[in-house]
């Protein structure tokens, strides 16, 4: 079964309210973590696995520069962040986040790649399934605080795996990162 979504014109929905994140693990609750992962492991490859095809857009007025990646359910935000590193060619020593948005790319719920304090929403601990339920699902993902280079992530396809293939990988790439973000007032 595919299920495309080919525009981001507003929709109404009966999820939960942008913003406010669905029940999960948490940093204190690092025995879940655990345990998804070795569970993980025993999964035989593509058992019960859908793929979601996101496309990543950089905010840059100057050029369309968009990446579309492929990446399993199953996966973790820390995995989606560093399939967007290597798609983009980023440093990977920087920081990132996550952000939780509704059909107006209004910023809800950090997941921050490192944990701030207990409380916090950490990419290893979240599974993309657990946050992205349908087509259309949002997020911003802020790189590298510093230079806030700005994504626009949106869930596009979701699709049964493909006999042969491996995942994540980049399936569209359009246009060249810029340079820092000075050279592009």
């Amino acid at each position: 079964v595919v299920r495309r979504c080919y525009c981001t014109r507003p929709r109404h929905s009966a999820r939960t309210p942008a913003g406010l994140l669905p029940p999960g693990p948490t940093r204190s609750d690092a025995s879940a973590r655990v345990w998804a992962a070795i569970n993980r492991e025993k999964r035989p490859e593509n058992a019960n696995m859908t793929i979601y095809g996101f496309r990543v857009i950089l905010d840059f007025k100057q050029a369309d520069i968009f990446r579309d990646i492929e990446i399993a359910s199953d996966s973790n935000f820390e995995d989606l962040h560093n399939s967007i590193v290597q798609a983009f060619a980023l440093d990977s020593g920087e920081m990132a986040s996550f952000y939780k948005s509704d059909e107006h790319w209004n910023q809800g719920d950090e997941i921050s790649l490192f944990a701030v304090d207990e409380k916090a929403f950490v990419m290893s601990d979240w599974e993309l399934q657990q946050m992205c339920t349908e087509v259309g699902d949002k997020f911003l993902y802020i790189f590298d605080f510093l230079n806030m280079w700005t994504f626009y992530v949106e869930v596009m396809e979701i699709n049964e795996p493909k006999s042969g293939e491996s995942y994540p990988r980049v399936i569209y790439s359009e246009g060249i990162m810029p340079g820092e973000r000075e050279d592009i007032q």
